[in-house]
């Protein structure tokens, strides 16, 4: 990093290791053990790191049931999944495989970024995964249609955008949605102390994961514990940032950077580029 100030940056999620569902204990901890990329990447940079979730998940338990019923009974030939937490769902919708999971092989998986793609290869044990470069739910579309498929089912979340099924319909490629997960804000926002101490001159970063989290921070009690701080945003992706911009955030939140790509090294990139641009 070539700026010489101290730069906190604010992370709008869980650590690896802290992520679970409300409404289920026996979700294996996904990453315990683990370091969080993003703190890996950024922390190799010099670049202080924070974290807080502005969300919390719950298991869609009957979807997620119908899902691996058809599963089971070979009638899925392509799925799509555009976040990690859809992985974890289908993770936690496989726990009475008791191991075997050889109804998942000659299905084609379709991902969002190299977190989603990460999480199906360890913990569901696919190999044939396509996508984890791609950095939006419309350049998976595309790549969908470019391998001729027909037909695929849609591990999404309640909040999940129209993208994905509008681009499939409009190309005539049959896409079943199945809600595995339900996502809902927080209330009440843990920031950490050490990252608002501003004692030693900083530079503040707030990075948003989606829109729900830039609506979580954008209550009055949340906001409220940001005041004074001179906040710069970075988006993951063109519709948070979209979010982000809304005239009626205006006065709160100060866009400065968008990572095209949903990964760690899309921020390392996007937040280089803003400091190159000063130099």
């Amino acid at each position: 990093m070539s700026c010489a100030r101290v730069v906190k940056v604010l992370l709008f999620k869980a650590e690896k290791g802290q992520e679970c569902f409300d409404n289920s204990d026996t979700v294996e901890n996904q990453g315990k053990g683990e370091v969080d990329q993003y703190a890996l990447e950024l922390r190799k940079h010099d670049f202080k790191v924070f974290f807080s979730p502005v969300l919390s998940y719950r298991i869609v338990v009957e979807s997620c049931k119908r899902f691996v019923k058809q599963l089971q009974e070979k009638s899925v030939s392509a799925v799509a999944l555009t976040s990690p937490r859809a992985a974890d769902a289908l993770s936690w919708a496989l726990r009475d495989s008791h191991g075997s999971k050889e109804f998942l092989v000659g299905i084609s998986w379709y991902v969002v970024g190299e977190e989603t793609a990460r999480r199906l290869k360890r913990i569901i044990g696919v190999d044939n995964v396509s996508g984890s470069n791609s950095g939006s739910a419309a350049d998976l579309g595309n790549e969908i249609v470019q391998h001729g498929v027909k037909s695929v089912s849609f591990l999404c979340g309640n909040k999940r955008r129209d993208v994905l099924p509008n681009l499939l319909k409009a190309k005539e490629v049959l896409c079943e949605e199945f809600c595995v997960y339900e996502s809902y804000v927080n209330d009440e926002v843990s920031i950490p102390v050490e990252y608002v101490d501003n004692e030693v001159p900083c530079d503040f970063w707030c990075v948003f994961f989606s829109p729900s989290g830039v609506k979580s921070m954008s209550s009055k009690s949340n906001f409220a514990k940001l005041v004074g701080l001179s906040i710069n945003c970075l988006a993951i992706g063109a519709t948070t940032a979209s979010e982000i911009q809304q005239d009626k955030y205006r006065d709160m939140w100060k866009l400065q950077a968008i990572a095209r790509k949903p990964s760690p090294g899309g921020v390392l990139r996007a937040l280089e580029e803003y400091y190159k641009s000063l130099s």
